[in-house]
């Protein structure tokens, strides 16, 4: 989801207003959070959803989509965004500016220009009182509140021995946060793993993390130490992490997969390239969006 500034007094106004309208309620316990095997495709502008085989599941109706997580996928209708089930019924009606994946049982959303965290009913459990958010790891969120950073819990109590110039989301069991310009590791009691050193600073996935501590990019393991050479000149926060041992990597303009070795398995052909899910990658060609399996095998051939 895209991060936005606070907006205006008038906007805060009738913001508060509609949160007002909100119904929200008690945390409630996710549902089956088994993963669901579809896939956001798009034909002729529209979007739907595919199987693992590469067959449409759920046909394409829609403005934008996104991937199925516990059991819910967002998808946007009228300029709008709520969340489909498997079977591509309406569960939650398009109502929100911008709508994240579920993670922990509830969902980042924005609305009126801030954001919060819905159930799988659409009830809203923290009201949209932030302007910037992540979505909820490892039982915490990292939220903007005014000028602070900080890390709240489902009951939206604040914790401010984790408080940060600037944080993000913890993932296995370590969170990147800001300090003095440089970014480090600490633990969910807010000690320090690995202490403040690099330019930039992403999460851990599969033992590894994103770093830039000079020039250049490479990856770390958890106690700070680099796995794979500080050699790659860019990166993207979004689709340079590890998932089901590979990487997205560009090289030369071109974006592939490298292994835990630093070497290229699937070759750098592509012009975009997501991260595996569920034994697939979303990758484009020339405008055009297509999947791949772990061997590099179009599942779905690139189209509009």
């Amino acid at each position: 989801m895209q991060r936005l500034s606070i907006p205006t007094p008038l906007l805060l106004a009738w913001c508060a207003w509609i949160c007002f309208l909100i119904p929200s309620a008690a945390a409630t316990e996710p549902k089956d959070t088994a993963p669901v095997g579809l896939f956001p495709v798009t034909v002729k502008g529209k979007w739907g959803y595919i199987d693992r085989q590469g067959t449409v599941r759920i046909t394409p109706q829609f403005e934008d989509a996104r991937g199925f997580s516990q059991g819910l996928a967002p998808i946007q209708s009228n300029s709008l965004w709520g969340y489909i089930n498997p079977d591509g019924e309406m569960v939650i009606e398009p109502q929100f500016d911008d709508a994240d994946k579920f993670t922990e049982g509830l969902a980042l959303v924005r609305i009126c220009e801030r954001h919060g965290f819905i159930d799988q009913q659409g009830r809203f459990i923290i009201n949209p009182n932030y302007s910037e958010a992540y979505p909820f790891a490892e039982g915490l969120a990292a939220v903007k509140l005014r000028q602070e950073w900080l890390f709240i819990d489902q009951k939206t109590a604040p914790n401010r021995k984790l408080q940060f110039d600037t944080i993000a989301g913890f993932s296995e069991g370590l969170a990147p946060v800001r300090e003095n310009r440089l970014w480090g590791y600490i633990n969910a009691d807010g000690d320090w793993i690995i202490k403040p050193r690099f330019r930039y600073a992403g999460g851990f996935h599969e033992g590894f993390a994103l770093v830039r501590e000079k020039r250049n990019f490479g990856f770390i393991n958890n106690r700070g130490r680099f796995v794979i050479k500080d050699s790659f000149p860019v990166a993207s926060e979004k689709v340079s992490r590890f998932s089901q041992g590979l990487a997205a990597m560009r090289s030369e303009n071109k974006w592939g997969y490298i292994n835990s070795e630093g070497d290229f398995v699937i070759k750098p052909v592509f012009d975009w390239a997501e991260p595996f899910d569920k034994g697939l990658a979303m990758v484009q060609v020339e405008g055009k969006i297509g999947y791949i399996d772990v061997t590099g095998k179009w599942i779905w051939a690139p189209r509009r």
